[in-house]
């Protein structure tokens, strides 16, 4: 949970903090609280980018139909 202002369009977008460096991921705004938004910190980020790395392989395109 962050102190600010999300707008439509921040979503996906760096969260940084005030020497410039990214230290999380926008991802909404809160519907019950004015100034409030909610950021996924770059520690989960990473650790889900990799996972998903991971994960990454080649797979077979099946039979083809006619």
């Amino acid at each position: 949970e962050i102190g600010a202002d999300i707008i439509p369009g921040n979503s996906g977008g760096p969260l940084v903090d005030k020497d410039g460096a990214v230290i999380g991921v926008v991802f909404a705004e809160s519907t019950t609280y004015n100034h409030v938004g909610y950021a996924l910190n770059t520690k989960q980020v990473v650790s889900e980018i990799n996972q998903a790395e991971a994960q990454n392989h080649t797979v077979g395109t099946g039979r083809c139909t006619n």
